[in-house]
């Protein structure tokens, strides 16, 4: 359905909704209106804060690699091809794609060859410590609450669309940062829930 919602929102198929969208009182005319009032509605009630700038998060990793780490092996080793066969094997199929239209069955039939690359992507990206701008955007999708109004704005909720690219790397990620917290003993032995 995501999909479907998508190709609605670029033009590329005919609407399926039977009710018009209505804001203030106003039958919205046109897709890119309701797409901007879906726009104004979510940031009303969303508590997300500008993104920083790609040079003030620059400034931030330098002034961060000045400080000093508990273990630097784990921000310098790189990430393993059995390390990515496993993350693309737990990836989840028949999810919408992010903005770069990449699928985790794309991503799960790549040959040896594009492995290799995508790996030396994730290596670079990790210890270069920059997370491609493709990768922190995502497409907000509306999704009509069950058997809510079409008419009313609230009656959708937002779905984020991200790079299955980046979620792929993910798990990776996740995976080295647990042994990182687990060998420098930085979760309290009590805690049980998301070990």
């Amino acid at each position: 359905m995501v999909p479907k919602v998508i190709k609605r929102i670029e033009g590329k198929r005919a609407p399926t909704r039977v009710e018009p969208l209505v804001v203030d009182g106003h039958v919205l005319p046109s897709w890119r209106a309701e797409a901007e009032a879906f726009n104004k509605f979510y940031a009303s009630i969303g508590n997300c804060k500008d993104t920083q700038s790609e040079k003030d998060m620059k400034r931030e990793r330098r002034e961060l690699q000045k400080r000093p780490t508990a273990n630097q092996r784990y921000w310098t080793t790189e990430f393993t091809m059995a390390e990515l066969e496993l993350a693309i094997r737990k990836g989840k199929t028949g999810k919408a794609p992010g903005r770069d239209s990449v699928t985790q069955e794309m991503i799960q039939n790549m040959s040896p060859s594009a492995k290799l690359k995508l790996l030396a992507l994730y290596n670079r990206t990790w210890t270069e410590g920059s997370v491609p701008v493709a990768w922190r955007t995502a497409t907000i999708v509306p999704i009509l609450k069950g058997w809510k109004s079409q008419k009313e704005i609230s009656s959708y909720r937002p779905i984020s669309l991200t790079s299955t690219v980046s979620k792929t790397m993910e798990p990776m990620v996740n995976a080295l940062l647990y042994h990182y917290l687990e060998e420098s003993k930085e979760l309290d032995e009590s805690q049980a829930g998301f070990r």
